[in-house]
């Protein structure tokens, strides 16, 4: 009853205080393990959360509170699904995929090397379109 009316306060650390003190003399209590997950799942605590669940469903709980339980088990699975993270980066480089800027490129395992050809790519277009032009003709 201690830890609903904390919790109902917004002060669900020192409800997860006292129903972990209670629970370290009672540990085959369903009711409290059902309310450790009630304080865990307010906290956004989702693993502890279902496994304080999953607990108390071991155990004798009434038929409301079983329900209750399989309910936010299934909501943590919810918040599961929508979770996404975001990130970036800020680069100093104006070449900013890394490539290299060197004429020659040798592959150490490999058999072969990159090479540009004096003017850069646009003298490579210019000499591969003429070599198709040629072969067309």
């Amino acid at each position: 009853m201690r830890v609903e009316l904390l919790l109902r306060l917004g002060r669900a650390s020192e409800a997860l205080s006292v129903i972990e003190f209670y629970l370290s003399a009672h540990p085959d209590d369903a009711l409290a393990r059902f309310q450790l997950g009630e304080v865990r799942f307010s906290l956004r605590q989702d693993q502890a959360a279902a496994f304080a669940y999953r607990l108390a469903l071991a155990g004798n709980l009434d038929d409301l509170r079983r329900n209750m339980a399989l309910k936010r088990l299934d909501m943590i699975v919810a918040r599961k699904r929508w979770r996404f993270s975001v990130g970036g980066a800020i680069s100093p480089d104006s070449n900013l995929n890394s490539a290299t800027n060197r004429r020659r490129s040798i592959c150490s395992d490999c058999r072969f090397a990159l090479m540009t050809p004096r003017g850069g790519i646009a003298a490579l277009a210019s000499r591969l379109t003429a070599a198709l032009s040629a072969t067309s003709a």
